[in-house]
C-alpha cells in the first residue's frame, strides 16, 4: 500500500513533535493553592499541624483560577508541591480583619520559608503578584 508523501511527512512531523512531551514530567513550578485554616490543620511542608480547625466549607477554592491567571505553574497537591500560595478573603476569615485591610490576603511559601506575602483588592491581583514572585526568586522580599 502507497501513501502519498505528503501524508507520510505530516505524519512523521506529528510523531516527532509529540513524542519529546510524552513520558517527561513538566518543568513548571508545582504548586499548592490553599486556605490558611486549610494549610494549618495540614501542618504544612513540614506536616506538623498548627491547629486543629476545620477548614471552612463554604470559602470557594481559588485552585482553577490560580492555574487559569498562572499558567507557567502546575496546579498540585502537598506532596509535590515545590511552592504553596494561602489566599484567604477576608469577608470568609472568622477572626476580626482590619476594616482598611486589602479583601484578599495571600503568602507563599517554598519548601523552607515564607517567601512572599501580600493583600490585594482583587483576586486576579493577588495571583498576578504570586505568579511573579514564583518566577523571579531573586525578588523573594517578604511584602506587607
Amino acid at each position: 500500500m502507497r501513501f502519498p508523501i505528503r501524508f507520510v511527512i505530516i505524519g512523521f512531523a506529528v510523531s516527532t513533535l509529540a513524542y519529546p512531551a510524552y513520558g517527561q514530567t513538566s518543568n513548571r513550578p508545582n504548586v499548592y493553592v490553599t486556605h490558611l485554616k486549610a494549610w494549618s490543620a495540614s501542618g504544612g511542608f513540614d506536616g506538623k499541624p498548627v491547629s486543629r480547625s476545620k477548614p471552612s466549607a463554604g470559602q470557594p477554592d481559588y485552585a482553577k483560577q490560580f492555574q487559569k491567571g498562572c499558567a507557567s505553574v502546575l496546579v498540585t497537591n502537598l506532596e509535590h508541591a515545590d511552592f504553596a500560595v494561602i489566599i484567604d478573603d477576608k469577608k470568609f476569615l472568622s477572626a476580626r480583619t482590619d476594616v482598611k485591610a486589602a479583601r484578599f490576603q495571600y503568602r507563599l511559601y517554598n519548601r523552607d520559608r515564607l517567601i512572599f506575602a501580600g493583600g490585594e483588592d482583587l483576586l486576579g491581583n493577588a495571583i498576578k503578584k504570586s505568579c511573579n514572585a514564583i518566577a523571579s526568586p531573586n525578588s523573594w522580599i517578604i511584602q506587607r
